[in-house]
C-alpha cells in the first residue's frame, strides 16, 4: 500500500468514526430502540405478531413475540447479530404452521427491545436469555440458535442444561478464528442503538470462544443436536462445520447445497421440514 492509499484509509476511517460519534456521543448512554423513534417502521412494526410485549429485566426492556399455538411443542429461537425476528418472518411461520409455540425475542440494541450502554458480550446476551426464559417459566423446551444467537444458545445451554431437551444450531457462531433488507433498512436508519450494539458486539462478543460450551452440551444433550449449514456460506464459513462436528460427535449435521449463510431464508421449506422432524422426534 502506498503513502497516499494509506492516507485515504486513514481519512475515511476518521470520517467513519466520527460520524459515528456524531450519531452515538459516548457508548455508556441509554439509546432506547425503535419504539422511541419519530418516524414509525412500516415494515418493522411493533406488533409483527399479534402475540407480543415487554419485559422488564435489570439492563432495559425486552421485547418478545409469542407465535404459534398455545399448546404447541415449545420452542425457543434466538437470532442473530442483525436479523430481529421480522426478518426471518418466513421461517418462523412456517415453523409455528407444524404446530410449534415460539418464543423469540429482539436482543438488547436490535429492535424494540432497548440499548443500554454496556458492553455487548456473551454475559449480557446470555443473561438476557435466561432472565426472559425465567420471567416465562417455561421448562421442557426446544432451542434454535441463528448464526450470533448459535454462540449465545451455546454459552446458555451450557450453563442451564437442565430443562433444554434439544438443541439446533443454524451456521452458529463462536468457533471462528440482506428478504430482510427492508427490516434491515428500517432498523438502522431509525434506530442509533442499533449501530452502538452492532459495534460492541463486534468487538466486545468472543467470536472464537465457545469451544468449551460446544464440548460441554455434547455431554449433557448428547444425541439431541441437530446442525444445519449452507455449503456456501463464507459468514460462518462451511469448513468449521467439521470442526464443529469434532466437538459434538453425537450432532446431526445437514449441509444444504446451494446456499450460504441465510439458509433460513433461501430454502425456509428445507430448514423448517428437517428442524420440525427432528423436534417432532425428540419430542416422542
Amino acid at each position: 500500500m502506498s503513502v497516499q492509499q494509506a492516507s485515504y484509509v486513514a481519512v475515511a476511517g476518521l470520517l467513519a468514526y466520527l460520524s459515528y460519534r456524531y450519531i452515538v456521543p459516548t457508548d455508556a448512554q441509554f439509546m432506547g430502540s425503535l419504539k422511541l423513534s419519530k418516524k414509525k417502521p412500516v415494515h418493522f412494526n411493533e406488533d409483527y405478531w399479534p402475540e407480543h410485549g415487554y419485559i422488564d429485566l435489570p439492563q432495559g426492556k425486552t421485547h418478545y413475540y409469542l407465535i404459534g399455538p398455545k399448546d404447541g411443542i415449545k420452542v425457543v429461537f434466538v437470532h442473530g447479530l442483525g436479523t430481529p425476528p421480522p426478518a426471518l418472518s418466513g421461517f418462523l411461520d412456517q415453523l409455528a404452521e407444524k404446530g410449534f409455540r415460539i418464543l423469540t425475542f429482539e436482543s438488547y440494541g436490535r429492535g424494540y427491545s432497548d440499548s443500554p450502554g454496556t458492553e455487548y458480550n456473551e454475559q449480557l446476551f446470555v443473561n438476557q436469555l435466561a432472565l426472559v426464559l425465567l420471567k416465562f417459566g417455561w421448562t421442557n423446551y426446544n432451542i434454535i440458535g441463528y448464526s450470533l444467537g448459535g454462540a449465545v444458545t451455546a454459552g446458555f445451554v451450557s450453563r442451564f442444561p437442565e430443562n433444554v431437551k434439544s438443541v439446533v444450531f443454524i451456521a452458529p457462531a463462536g468457533i471462528m478464528k440482506d428478504t430482510f433488507k427492508k427490516v434491515q433498512g428500517e432498523h438502522v436508519a431509525n434506530n442509533p442503538g442499533f449501530m452502538r450494539a452492532f459495534r460492541s458486539t463486534l468487538i466486545h462478543f468472543p467470536w472464537g470462544g465457545f469451544r468449551q460450551a460446544y464440548k460441554t452440551i455434547e455431554e449433557s444433550h448428547k444425541n439431541k443436536i441437530l446442525g444445519l449449514w449452507g455449503a456456501l456460506d463464507v459468514v460462518v464459513p462451511a469448513q468449521l462445520a467439521s470442526e464443529l462436528l469434532q466437538l459434538m460427535p453425537s450432532m446431526k449435521l445437514e449441509f444444504k447445497d446451494g446456499v450460504g449463510h441465510e439458509l433460513i431464508l433461501e430454502d425456509t421449506e428445507h430448514c423448517v421440514k428437517v428442524i420440525s422432524t427432528f423436534f417432532k422426534t425428540k419430542s416422542e
